[in-house]
């Protein structure tokens, strides 16, 4: 087997090829190139072909189904250089081992370089899978999962950090996961009422001195710095609205939603109405009335209302049911809960019987496998670009 400073060598080589961004050339090193570079392989023992039909065979069918050009190409270019031993080795260990179910360690050295092909057009770790595991199959863009391994189906996520700190220590990376289309927000509730809260702030700050109206407290001196803050990230920094949603925004988004449905419900009434719209051919009028219960409607015939304001400016009783429009406002909870059960969703609805998550550093790399069971326990991080990022169990 190579040694240690082999691996170091050839790995240094495969992180500087990257950065130059060179591309594959098909004609450089062919399939053929390869299968015949390990056909004709003897052992310098007995000078007998190293490999026999049934180990070439295997050969053959790993090239077949990996997805065609450049991770094709990837492969044939890292196999063509290999020394004797490391041929031996990619053949001993070529579909040796089982579906993964449980949390794994790549191996040092060799499985390391092979996990750090660079194919473009598939995630980082596929031609790992497909070399290591058991009948497995790249996916390609065809389905919404990455790597088969029989019958068992996974998606595949490298977050495996690059680079060493100045004490030689790699660098770990614990950042959330991003998908496809999958994730998009714009199939969520959540998302909505987010716009709607933006909308609905947006359209009390039109209005002069509309948040006075609100009763005088330290929590409405709160609410005011919250929905400054909504505004400064929409307003100034086109956020939020344009599919940037950080840890910030939810924090703030939460305290907003809390704030207000204290202050709405300290300002109780006897009743359950206190506004009546009415509509006819001459629009539309708002009139604030006396509280009035629900068992005081009768199904037809008269009742008696006493007016307050008709002047369909905006008063204190207008602006608490408007905000009351806020499905979070009226329930602060849900909103965390909603923004959990659709990450929740999204994996519940995924193909992939599990999720295979690589971390730790770029020479100690982790394979967190995660069954597609425990997809309530996947969190909620962030929204960017109009997608959802999110965090494996622990």
């Amino acid at each position: 087997m190579a040694t240690q400073g082999d691996y170091r060598a050839r790995f240094a080589a495969a992180f500087d090829k990257a950065s130059k961004k060179e591309t594959l050339n098909e004609a450089s090193v062919s399939r053929d190139d390869v299968f015949n570079a390990f056909k004709s392989l003897k052992n310098p023992k007995n000078n007998k072909k190293l490999f026999g039909a049934a180990e070439l065979k295997k050969l053959n069918t790993f090239f077949d189904k990996l997805p065609a050009r450049e991770p094709s190409f990837a492969a044939y270019q890292f196999l063509s250089p290999l020394s004797y031993d490391d041929k031996e080795y990619f053949m001993d260990q070529l579909g040796k081992t089982a579906a993964p179910t449980k949390d794994f360690n790549i191996a040092k050295g060799f499985d390391t370089d092979v996990f750090h092909i660079d194919a473009k057009g598939i995630g980082k770790g596929e031609i790992y899978c497909a070399w290591k595991f058991k009948d497995a199959e790249i996916q390609g863009g065809g389905e919404s999962f990455d790597v088969a391994v029989g019958a068992t189906k996974y998606e595949v996520k490298d977050y495996s950090g690059t680079g060493f700190k100045k004490d030689g220590v790699g660098i770990v990376n614990n950042g959330a996961i991003r998908i496809g289309v999958e994730g998009s927000v714009s199939k969520f509730n959540f998302w909505k009422e987010i716009l709607k809260t933006v909308n609905i702030i947006e359209k009390i700050q039109t209005g002069k001195d509309t948040w006075d109206l609100l009763p005088e407290s330290t929590e409405l001196s709160q609410l005011l710095e919250l929905k400054d803050h909504v505004l400064q990230r929409v307003q100034k920094e086109v956020k939020i609205v344009t599919g940037e949603f950080n840890k910030t925004d939810a924090k703030k988004f939460t305290q907003f939603y809390e704030v207000a449905n204290r202050i709405v419900t300290n300002y109780e009434t006897s009743g359950e109405f206190n506004q009546m719209v009415l509509q006819g051919k001459s629009g539309q009028r708002s009139i604030v009335i006396e509280p009035i219960s629900n068992s005081d409607i009768p199904a037809s015939g008269k009742m008696e209302i006493t007016i307050k304001d008709s002047s369909g400016k905006a008063t204190v009783e207008t602006l608490i049911n408007y905000l009351l429009k806020l499905e979070y406002l009226r329930t602060p909870s849900k909103f965390e809960a909603d923004l959990n059960q659709a990450v929740a969703d999204i994996i519940a609805e995924g193909q992939a019987d599990y999720w295979m998550v690589f971390r730790g550093s770029q020479n100690n790399i982790l394979g967190k496998i995660v069954s597609k069971d425990r997809n309530s326990e996947f969190l909620y991080d962030t929204i960017s670009q109009n997608g959802i990022k999110f965090k494996e169990p622990i």
